[in-house]
């Protein structure tokens, strides 16, 4: 009555091919038209060869069009700067031409930093992406001499003119702006 499909051993890929060469394949899926697909225990099959991947569930989406969504942070550890997260936040499908992802970095020692990318296009004519960081970079033991803090900024912008717009003539442009410390000390 609520038009879900309850499907038993199904398979989630996005691969077009009537035989994929990479699918989830679960023993329970629900399907929730133009919304979601749900699973139970899954796990990651390439090439027909199963692999150890498993999860204990699965939550796809299964929306047509451009999304927004949380964007998984990277872990790890640095030498100068301690344990991060880096890279996590939010992407916003804003539309087929535009979008926005806005991205964050926290360390251990107390450095952070944020950054906003945009990608834009429009058919035929130009595409381009724009991005702005900021970073408070945070290096050896407070109270100690080789303690160091700095706080730096870049702006990146790339815009190409495309070739269908105007055979005859080519433009692009770049531009890179920042202070002088940007990305040093990263690990």
């Amino acid at each position: 009555s609520s038009n879900n499909f309850f499907v038993r051993h199904g398979k989630y890929t996005t691969c077009d091919l009537e035989h994929p060469h990479y699918y989830i394949s679960a023993s329970k899926v629900r399907v929730i038209p133009d919304d979601k697909i749900i699973t139970g225990p899954a796990y990651l099959v390439i090439a027909d060869v199963p692999t150890p991947l498993m999860l204990p569930f699965g939550f796809f989406p299964n929306k047509k069009g451009q999304k927004s969504g949380i964007l998984i942070p990277t872990y790890g550890e640095s030498i100068n700067q301690g344990f991060f997260l880096t890279d996590g936040g939010y992407y916003f499908g804003i539309s087929d031409k535009v979008d926005l992802a806005v991205r964050g970095d926290i360390y251990s020692k107390g450095s952070w930093g944020a950054k906003a990318i945009s990608n834009y296009a429009k058919r035929y004519k130009y595409n381009g992406n724009i991005s702005v960081s900021y970073a408070n970079q945070k290096f050896g033991e407070k109270y100690l001499d080789d303690y160091n803090e700095l706080q730096n900024f870049r702006v990146n912008w790339t815009h190409n003119q495309d070739t269908k717009a105007r055979p005859d003539r080519r433009f692009s442009a770049s531009v890179n702006a920042g202070s002088s410390g940007f990305g040093r000390y990263q690990n």
